[in-house]
């Protein structure tokens, strides 16, 4: 049975004018772990990546480490399904209606940017909203399309890796946590929560069988504490 290697970019950019690219650190995070992939014998049968930046630029730390070991990553396949919900989509449009219902919403982005904290716990709201579907309509894709869009992908993946051992998929915390979710049967909150606990540069594994994906293991990141604790993110 093919088994599904979901990998989680390296830490982007949060505090830069581009989040969609690589911190040094992110980089960094994606060498330690391809170093740990060659350590133990993981060389993947096929390769799939999402299409943005941050997932482009972790898979180029993984194969460089990979190249310089000897083992030749497969020529990966980017495909759009395994991209992340539009985070920015979803704060231009829900923000102003939130703001509009409730003054105190006016201006917390510019006063939370340099807050991470305070600006996950904000965004936990922005999300609640987007999963309860109350947003105009056809301004962002929805909870239910983005699921299948995800799984859409994963099956898709399957069909084209039919005898393969190890697949693996770089992507972003959103679609690790939809195939998670769907595996375990959670409801679409505590899945989405469950992606925010997802490390940067970590893995999580699946058995791919006709039925869809089976969990076997989550966010693995030892590899990064070994390394030390400054290399443990999550954004």
């Amino acid at each position: 049975m093919t088994e599904l290697f979901m990998i989680r970019h390296g830490q982007a950019s949060f505090h830069g004018d581009n989040y969609d690219i690589l911190s040094p650190l992110g980089a960094r995070q994606m060498q330690i772990l391809a170093g740990s992939l060659v350590k133990a014998g993981i060389v993947p049968d096929a390769v799939f990546c999402g299409t943005l930046q941050r997932h482009r630029e972790s898979l180029k730390a993984l194969d460089e480490i990979f190249r310089n070991n000897g083992a030749i990553l497969p020529e990966a396949r980017f495909i759009d399904s395994m991209n992340e919900y539009d985070h920015a989509t979803l704060i231009n449009v829900l923000v102003p209606v939130m703001a509009e219902e409730d003054p105190s919403f006016s201006g917390i982005l510019e006063r939370l940017r340099q807050e991470p904290a305070e600006f996950q716990r904000f965004f936990r709201k922005v999300v609640d909203r987007w999963l309860d579907g109350n947003y105009p309509p056809g301004e962002v894709e929805s909870w239910e399309n983005f699921k299948k869009r995800v799984m859409d992908g994963i099956e898709s993946i399957r069909c084209a890796s039919p005898d393969t051992k190890n697949v693996f998929v770089i992507t972003s915390g959103g679609p690790i946590s939809v195939a998670a979710g769907e595996s375990l049967g959670l409801t679409p909150a505590r899945t989405i929560r469950l992606g925010w606990e997802i490390i940067n540069a970590s893995v999580t594994r699946f058995k791919l069988g006709m039925k869809g994906p089976v969990l076997s293991v989550f966010n693995a990141f030892s590899f990064l504490e070994e390394a030390g604790r400054d290399f443990v993110t999550y954004r």
